[in-house]
């Protein structure tokens, strides 16, 4: 349906076509201006917000963005999304903050909001996946995640963050933590490789601090450094 105009009439409206003008905007009876529904293919935004109560899709032929947002996105081609940004490029999507302060860095906050209450073990992160031409189903890559580690109550609490990795041994994925770190604990559950350096590598580097860690090639020891020099850490037998 069409929108009949005054000027192109050159006449008065009737009351129909005053009444299909409407029905065409999406404007019925007992909607307002803040609900009204519009009827059209494509919606560019420029300024302002765009809202949808539809549950099913709202995709990149309903919103023309830059490259892509979805919404509600059908569970097979993204399981549970509710809000899915996408671009061919690694910088295609971007949070940016501004801000004049050296120290206003935080430019995301994610927030988990529990329904019962607050417990050791609830946390919030984020997992990173893939697809691939021959991998249809997304993939596990792992996933970064802070968690309540001892809670008491709103005062008295300590946290740990808890990053992970996945195997997949003949089609089973398994997600294993490797390292977990608390405000003064870090927590290796695998073994630790230290960086491999020659005499000449470990002397050229730079930034040094007591306590650091290397395995020495000339001398296939683990050395320490102590007091502003490097000590071999040895064993007997």
């Amino acid at each position: 349906m069409t929108i009949t105009l005054r000027t192109n009439k050159d006449a008065a409206l009737s009351f129909g076509e005053l009444d299909a003008n409407f029905t065409t905007l999406g404007l019925t009876h007992g909607m307002t201006t803040s609900n009204v529904a519009v009827g059209v293919n494509t919606v560019t935004a420029t300024t302002g917000t765009i809202t949808t109560n539809n549950v099913t899709t709202l995709n990149v032929a309903d919103v023309d963005v830059s490259n892509k947002i979805i919404i509600n996105e059908t569970p097979s081609n993204y399981a549970n999304a509710m809000f899915v940004s996408s671009g061919p490029a690694y910088d295609s999507n971007l949070i940016i903050r501004t801000s004049d302060a050296v120290a206003g860095n935080i430019a995301l906050t994610y927030q988990r909001e529990h329904s019962g209450v607050a417990a050791a073990g609830i946390g919030v992160g984020y997992f990173s996946q893939f697809k691939a031409s021959d991998v249809s189903t997304a993939q596990f890559l792992g996933r970064v995640e802070h968690n309540i580690n001892d809670f008491t109550d709103n005062n008295d609490y300590n946290t740990k963050l808890r990053i992970s990795t996945y195997t997949n041994v003949a089609g089973t994925q398994t997600e294993v933590f490797p390292i977990a770190i608390e405000h003064d604990n870090i927590e290796a559950n695998a073994p630790v490789q230290l960086k491999s350096l020659s005499n000449t590598d470990r002397n050229a580097l730079t930034n040094l601090k007591n306590g650091q860690l290397i395995f020495n090639t000339d001398v296939n020891k683990v050395q320490v450094r102590i007091n502003g020099d490097w000590y071999n850490i040895t064993h007997s037998s």
